[in-house]
């Protein structure tokens, strides 16, 4: 698949299972009551990163079990920040 066909969280995935990490990917598409649980989940399943927008994790979802963030194309919200 031509480099421009994929997207950035899918990119970053496969860089980082490539360096053994296992990933997860939050999408929009997961219903904000069902995040937290979403991200429990993940961490059940033994995630060492979660890949996902800053808006979607915003306010009031714990996320202790990943205590480093990197932030990538910020946007123009500096309160996300």
């Amino acid at each position: 698949m031509p480099f421009y066909l994929v997207d950035m969280a899918t990119r970053l995935k496969d860089q980082l299972t490539q360096a053994g990490l296992k990933t997860a990917v939050l999408l929009s598409s997961v219903d904000t009551m069902k995040r937290e649980d979403w991200i429990l989940d993940q961490v059940d399943r033994g995630a060492d990163c979660v890949i996902c927008n800053p808006e979607l994790v915003k306010t009031s979802l714990d996320l202790l079990e990943f205590p480093t963030i990197v932030f990538m194309q910020s946007g123009f919200n500096v309160y996300t920040l």
